[in-house]
């Protein structure tokens, strides 16, 4: 783990013995460092120190599976994520999940009750016209924005239906302001009186009406048959959820789906262009459903396109770095932590460790067809792990797999530019550009 010494916090107390890391600069650490190339200073120094290291006296990154296993698999009794403020005017100010984890899994459990194959399917053909819609108007836009407005769209559909136009701009705002805040290495605690922290603060009240306002109205005038996740979270059940845990679950979907679906379909349109061989046989094998049943919305068919999606997520998942905070002193492997104390990994470094992933930069699609298993159980991460797991995987496997069919069976696609990884917080394709040509038709700029 190196040999340089120790970092300790404010009190005296070594919060992680025995872990080098990088000193840094005088005054700001090595937050100047990591601001200017996020990626490449975990990289470096996880070259220099191994697969644990010191970034400041309050946080240590993990880049051990086993670890992370730990991390992960433990939180909510020893570390903690953030869960979900739903302070409104409506709700006096009651907060999920900071003082009632419990309360908030099981309203979890009733989300994951929801992603069932029938009702993912019921919203698969509007899927794929808003998919095309989008492409046919994208104008001068890059592909990436387009996108992830596709993702949005998705989003809102499953959650709320077609006919929540009014949420749209209230996500977008929260999203926006979101952004501002998580994308930066400082930590603004939302009740620091900052001009971007108010604002967020704003946003997330004005979402959290309009979501409520959803919910209290689908209450009183509930439909015969679920149509979306929102009639499947107020339907009878022996153990009800009430109108804030309700308004958690589709909240926590609506900002999960707001922007990573369709950073990940951008991330496979430059794969489509630039992998032939991989892009032939999800091509072959879209065209073969299609002409068997009319449609790619059977994902169960679609083997080589879901090994396709799989390795877009290992080289490219949109949440390239998470963290959990210590809640207790407790040990970590050989590490003893403290309160407060954050534990940061990284997908992003995890799939592309090459002591774990042979030819760990290639695109081989090899590796989830031929039946050899993980590296680790936590080598793979693009959807996290434990109990915090990503509430929408089934649902963001579902669209990734159905669009990339659809994408590659109905479009031509061309890449221009140097893409590069862009963390800007998610992981974004930076610098392309696309030319997309539906069928025999208009080519889509």
């Amino acid at each position: 783990m190196g040999t340089s010494t120790p970092h300790h916090g404010r009190d005296g107390v070594t919060v992680a013995p025995n872990v080098a890391g990088p000193k840094g600069r005088w005054l700001v650490g090595n937050l100047y460092d990591y601001e200017q190339d996020p990626i490449g200073f975990l990289e470096r120094n996880q070259r220099r120190y191994g697969d644990v290291f010191a970034m400041s006296s309050r946080s240590t990154v993990l880049n051990d599976p086993d670890l992370v296993s730990e991390v992960v698999t433990r939180t909510n009794r020893d570390y903690s994520t953030d869960l979900p403020r739903l302070s409104s005017r409506h709700n006096q100010g009651r907060v999920m999940g900071t003082d009632g984890v419990d309360e908030w899994m099981a309203a979890r459990t009733h989300g994951w009750r929801g992603m069932t194959t029938a009702v993912m399917r019921a919203h698969g053909e509007r899927m794929l016209v808003v998919l095309d819609r989008l492409l046919a108007t994208m104008g001068g836009r890059p592909v990436g924005e387009v996108l992830r407005h596709y993702g949005a769209d998705l989003a809102i559909n499953f959650c709320l239906g077609p006919s929540a136009t009014s949420v749209v701009d209230a996500v977008a705002e929260r999203t926006a302001r979101g952004d501002l805040i998580t994308g930066s290495s400082l930590t603004f605690p939302t009740w620091l009186p900052l001009p971007r922290v108010r604002a967020m603060v704003r946003a997330g009240h004005r979402l959290n009406d309009e979501l409520l306002g959803h919910v209290r109205h689908r209450r009183a005038s509930p439909s015969a048959e679920p149509t979306d996740l929102l009639d499947l979270l107020l339907a009878e059940t022996a153990d009800p959820l009430d109108d804030i845990q309700v308004l958690a679950v589709i909240k926590s979907n609506l900002l999960a789906g707001y922007s990573a679906p369709g950073i990940v379909l951008a991330w496979i349109v430059y794969l489509l262009a630039t992998q032939p061989e991989a892009a032939a046989a999800v091509r072959a094998e879209a065209a073969a459903l299609r002409a068997d049943t009319g449609s790619v919305l059977d994902d169960r068919r679609l083997r080589h396109t879901e090994a396709f999606v799989r390795e877009t997520l290992r080289l490219y998942p949109p949440i390239w770095l998470m963290a959990r905070k210590v809640l207790h002193e407790t040990t970590l492997g050989p590490l003893t932590v403290h309160p407060g104390h954050m534990l940061v990994f990284s997908p992003y470094l995890l799939q592309r460790d090459p002591s774990r992933w042979p030819e760990p930069t290639m695109f081989r699609t090899d590796r989830w067809l031929d039946g050899t298993p993980l590296p680790h159980r936590f080598s793979y991460v693009p959807f996290g792990g434990g109990p915090r797991v990503c509430l929408g995987i089934r649902l963001a496997m579902y669209q990734l797999v159905v669009s990339t069919a659809h994408l590659a069976d109905r479009y031509r696609i061309e890449v221009t530019g140097e893409v590069r990884p862009a963390p800007r917080p998610l992981l974004h394709p930076g610098g392309l550009t696309a030319r997309l040509t539906a069928g025999v038709g208009t080519p889509v700029d």
